[in-house]
């Protein structure tokens, strides 16, 4: 299952629960969503178009949970990338990658933003961040509606490995492998309605 169809259910059961917590501030599952179908709208108006890839540098906060909802609705290929790599290992990545598109957060320095884009020349690169007015931008946009439509064998994202026995190389993870680890949480865990999941491990 597209994991931004089973948001939008969620949403329609429990639209004013909240579905993503950063310290103090959280947003519900109505928000989730418009944001997710706003920035789905703003990518796909940039010229992406499914399969495209988007590359995310960025902290764990609610910004990536929109991007990550917000990708698989506009039917784009996520790739998360670690921040706390070294910026050698990013330029690798990337150049292997050749992404579409670049969300990077504001906190990446200039001097590293400007060798990583050397990687990907031609890329968009947006900043991303709560003060960010590329950020605000896009949030601000027309919202696609209704999201892709992709089957279970299509790409979601491509997620690197950590190179410990040689390069990192990308993972293609199809559709399908969400269904999977949804319905391996569910036998494993048996979460009750309405458990939250803390993440303390890095999201990329």
């Amino acid at each position: 299952m597209n994991p931004a169809k089973l948001l939008a259910r969620v949403a329609s059961e429990i639209p004013d629960q909240p579905a993503a917590c950063l310290g103090e501030r959280c947003v519900t599952y109505a928000e989730l969503l418009d944001a997710t179908k706003r920035l789905a709208g703003a990518l796909r108006s940039m010229g992406l178009e499914p399969d495209s890839r988007v590359a995310v540098l960025l902290d764990n906060s609610i910004q990536w949970a929109i991007i990550y909802f917000a990708c698989a609705w506009a039917g784009l290929v996520i790739a998360p990338l670690d921040v706390r790599l070294h910026r050698q290992e990013l330029s690798a990545m990337l150049k292997d990658l050749q992404p579409h598109a670049v969300l990077a957060a504001t906190s990446v320095s200039a001097d590293a933003r400007s060798q990583l884009e050397a990687a990907t020349k031609g890329t968009q690169w947006i900043a991303i961040g709560p003060d960010s007015s590329q950020w605000q931008e896009l949030l601000a946009a027309a919202p696609m509606d209704d999201p892709a439509d992709r089957s279970e064998e299509d790409l979601s994202a491509i997620l690197y490995t950590s190179g410990t026995t040689g390069r990192p190389r990308g993972a293609m993870m199809p559709f399908r492998v969400w269904d999977n680890f949804q319905i391996a949480l569910e036998d494993i865990y048996h979460p009750p309605a309405g458990a939250g999941w803390m993440i303390s491990a890095p999201m990329s």
